[in-house]
This record gives structure tokens, sequence and C-alpha cells, in this order.
């Protein structure tokens, strides 16, 4: 598949010569075919959004895809989340919790390893 071997091609290529910044081109390289095309396809060719609205042309190539609106769009459904501010702020501090909660165990059982 063409998309497939354009996808790696583009991304680790310049690894293979010493350059970095493989994944920031593949961003671009999407986002130029997207903006062309209007729309963003998976590897099989099914449209999984489209890209219409000036600003989603612009974000596309710089930040990739995923940042605009239609790619946001798609994600949020897939994944059945809200995309309220309230919902992402719930979202973050859940994250957090988890992280200072494994911290927190960690410490917890060094403590008990050494008779604290």
């Amino acid at each position: 598949d063409i998309k497939r071997l354009r996808k790696i091609g583009v991304t680790f290529a310049p690894a293979m010569f010493g350059a970095g910044g493989g994944g920031q081109l593949s961003n671009f390289v999407e986002g130029i075919i997207a903006d062309i095309d209007g729309e963003v396809k998976n590897a099989s060719g099914k449209t999984l959004f489209k890209i219409e609205d000036l600003p989603s042309q612009i974000k596309a190539p710089i930040f990739g895809v995923w940042s605009t609106e239609g790619g946001r769009e798609y994600w949020r459904k897939r994944s059945g989340e809200e995309d309220t501010p309230e919902a992402r702020a719930k979202a973050r501090l859940k994250k957090y919790e988890l992280k200072y909660e494994r911290k927190f165990k960690k410490a917890k059982q060094r403590l008990k390893k050494y008779g604290l």
C-alpha cells in the first residue's frame, strides 16, 4: 500500500541520514495531502473526516491532521468523550491523581522495605 510505504519512508528516512524531525515531516506531508484532497482517508481509502474550513487547512500541515476540528471530532466520537472544558479538566485531574497515587504507593513500599 502506497500510503503506508510513504508514511514509513517520510518518518524514518531522515533518521537514516542522521537528521531528526521525521514525525513532523510526516505531519506536514499528511496535512498537505489532506488539504489538496479536502479529506483524510485511512490506509484502505475510506474517508475519516473532511478538512473544509480555513483554520483546519492551516493547522493540518503545521500540527498534523489530528489537530484539526474534524480530527478532534473524529476521536471524540470514537472514544465517546465529551469535549467541554469541564470534561477536559476532569480527565487531567484523573490522570494526575493516578500518577501521584502510584508514586505514593511506591514510596510506601520503600518505607515498608526499610522498616520505617
